[in-house]
């Protein structure tokens, strides 16, 4: 028997997403799940917690800017009272990279995650930045 990609049942396509999820980084966005054909498109995007849940990894300078853009494209996928998972890790700030750029795009990402007047905040159900995170952050 030959299982199509189309034919999965949801709870097996959540499972497959979830794992996906766990490799999310520039090189394999999160997004290319919804590539693969029609029915994994509708099931991603309907399943709330792939575009709630961010695990934000900054290996390099221009991550912050990728980051901030999944931020905003992936919480508008999300209903309005969907609680926001977040953690922050970064080896790349261990480096203590206080270069102007490099700040400011870490000051919009976590602009994008908190909301202008903390709207996006009080969603937070955990978030949990790495202490290197904090450092490379504007004080």
């Amino acid at each position: 028997m030959t299982v199509n990609a189309e034919n999965l049942p949801h709870d097996v396509l959540c499972i497959i997403f979830e794992y996906y999820a766990e490799s999310d980084h520039p090189s394999e966005p999160l997004e290319a799940l919804l590539l693969v054909c029609r029915s994994w498109s509708n099931a991603a995007l309907n399943h709330r917690i792939l575009w709630s849940t961010f695990d934000i990894e900054i290996d390099i300078a221009n991550d912050p800017v990728y980051w901030t853009s999944c931020v905003e494209r992936r919480l508008a996928r999300c209903s309005v009272d969907t609680l926001i998972d977040v953690e922050m890790e970064t080896s790349y700030a261990m480096k203590i990279n206080k270069s102007p750029p490099f700040r400011e795009a870490c000051e919009r990402l976590l602009l994008a995650l908190t909301g202008d007047s903390g709207e996006i905040a009080r969603r937070w159900r955990r978030f949990l930045p790495n202490d290197a995170f904090m450092l490379s952050c504007p004080n």
